[in-house]
């Protein structure tokens, strides 16, 4: 549904910077979502700790992806963020020394949300962990469409299906 919001405030997705930005690795919203967007032209930038990188990534979607593990460079000139939930429950494994860290070097946070562009638009798949993948300034603040985003993915197909039923009917046919 993330595709949707974005399709909804941005009229587009071709040619869009779409940043996925955290827990790539056990992300079932950035497979979806890298599948999507890059299907649709979105160039998606996944950025997080290489730990959470699926190895190979870049390689599986082609140009259409880039992978960082800088946020800065990362954020430069993005339309989109999607910050994904770090799932503690799942960092049993070593993947970065502290939570700490990860907030320091990957929480989306207002002064790196300025590397955006101003229309930037903030998604997050919920339940957020506020201070820690995101901050509450961010989640709160006026690019978020994260509790629209998540309204759309708890109506499941609801929410994209009058998209997709007009994507289906031959041009000039009215709803």
């Amino acid at each position: 549904m993330d595709i949707f919001t974005i399709l909804e405030k941005k009229r587009k997705i071709e040619g869009l910077k779409v940043v996925i930005l955290g827990d790539i690795l056990h992300s079932r919203v950035a497979r979806s979502n890298l599948w999507g967007l890059t299907k649709l032209g979105a160039h998606v930038t996944v950025c997080g700790p290489s730990t959470l990188i699926p190895a190979g990534l870049a390689e599986v979607f082609g140009p259409r992806v880039s992978v960082s593990t800088d946020l800065e460079e990362a954020l430069d000139g993005a339309d989109v963020i999607n910050v994904l939930r770090l799932q503690r429950e799942r960092q049993q494994g070593d993947y970065f020394p502290t939570l700490r860290e990860y907030t320091e070097l990957f929480g989306l946070t207002t002064d790196r949300l300025r590397r955006a562009k101003p229309d930037c638009l903030v998604l997050h798949p919920g339940p957020m962990n506020r201070g820690l993948e995101i901050s509450s300034e961010v989640a709160d603040g006026p690019r978020s469409q994260i509790f629209r985003s998540s309204d759309q993915r708890d109506r499941g197909s609801d929410g994209g299906a009058p998209f997709v039923r007009r994507a289906g009917r031959p041009s000039g046919h009215c709803s």
